[in-house]
């Protein structure tokens, strides 16, 4: 990659401040880079247009996932995960957490490790970035809807288990789902890291998970902290998440009275509809409408995630042959519904 100017990420202003989906931002920079060399960055996502979509780390494979038909959510097929991919970040040193001012939780804590993963993509070989704008943010790690999920207590979806011997379905139903995908399996747990890590847990230093999020998925992947998940749940504590996405639609909008006036009466309409036909207000309906009603009337700049997808080469049938030969590794039925239409 060609040399260049290391781009900023600056602390957004208060009024751009808009907080979607559990995320709140912490730093932001449009970012201007050179051509990779093959014209993508080495960590990217992959998609054809029958739904078919897949995370690369270079020439390797990390995460296969097809779409239901009407969208119903997302079958996900991990790889193996005997050799560590390379992933963007290095690891965290004692030093590297002994630096970190504030304490933990904090914003001055979180814009600090903030400002360390940005610094870790912006210098990685092995990046997310392309040219944009991009947002790191904090998350809370909220699903859409802890009813209908797969994933656990702290939204992970265990896709490199031990038994796994099929693909995992994430249903979307009709909000989405916000869960955590791991991009390889943790270490060990007598490995001396997760030993080292499982201490900081206990001290209440150990830094965030670094997340990814894919809006094509509408769910984030670990970029980095396999290892410090693993730590935290052993230790039974919760662990603080930052999220990068790329804002693909940036834009700033400042409803008028006629707006919201018209936005008040589109509420008022749904809700009697809805209540007319179900009986009564559903909850997802209900969180739409509250939505659209903050966005009408809060003085904020709203931001909205996009992340950008490269072709994949030899297409559909290239990603069939992939999925189906992954198949056969772990037992599934050749089958399988992830290789439906």
């Amino acid at each position: 990659m060609t040399a260049q100017t290391a781009p900023r990420f600056d602390v957004p202003p208060p009024s751009e401040w808009a907080e979607t989906d559990g995320l709140a931002p912490l730093l932001r920079s449009a970012i201007a880079r050179s051509e990779w060399p093959r014209g993508c960055p080495p960590i990217r996502v992959e998609s054809t247009p029958r739904r078919h979509m897949r995370i690369v780390a270079g020439d390797r494979v990390l995460l296969w996932a097809k779409g239901k038909h009407y969208y119903e959510g997302v079958w996900l097929l991990a790889a193996p995960s005997a050799a560590r991919p390379a992933l963007p970040v290095p690891p965290i040193t004692v030093a590297d957490v002994r630096a970190v001012r504030g304490a933990p939780g904090s914003t001055a804590w979180l814009t600090d490790w903030a400002r360390y993963f940005a610094d870790a993509l912006v210098a990685s070989p092995s990046s997310i970035l392309h040219d944009g704008m991009w947002e790191l943010s904090t998350s809370d790690g909220r699903l859409r809807d802890r009813r209908a999920t797969s994933a656990d207590a702290q939204g992970i979806l265990d896709v490199h288990g031990a038994h796994l011997d099929a693909p995992t379905f994430e249903t979307w139903m009709l909000t989405g789902s916000l869960a955590i995908i791991p991009l390889r399996a943790p270490s060990a747990e007598d490995a001396s890291r997760v030993k080292a890590l499982r201490k900081l847990a206990r001290d209440g230093t150990l830094p965030p998970l670094l997340l990814w999020f894919v809006s094509g998925l509408d769910m984030f992947v670990i970029l980095d902290g396999h290892d410090r998940l693993a730590a935290a749940r052993l230790e039974n504590v919760p662990i603080a998440r930052i999220a990068v996405s790329a804002i693909g639609e940036y834009r700033r909008w400042r409803p008028g009275p006629q707006d919201q006036l018209a936005e008040l009466s589109r509420a008022e309409a749904t809700m009697d509809r809805v209540v007319n036909k179900a009986g009564y207000m559903p909850s997802n309906v209900l969180d739409g409408v509250n939505a659209r009603l903050v966005m009408a009337f809060a003085e904020i700049s709203p931001t909205f995630a996009r992340t950008r997808a490269y072709a994949m080469p030899g297409g559909a049938a290239a990603w069939e042959r992939e999925v189906a030969a992954r198949l056969a590794e772990i037992g599934a039925a050749p089958d399988h519904p992830i290789l439906a239409g």
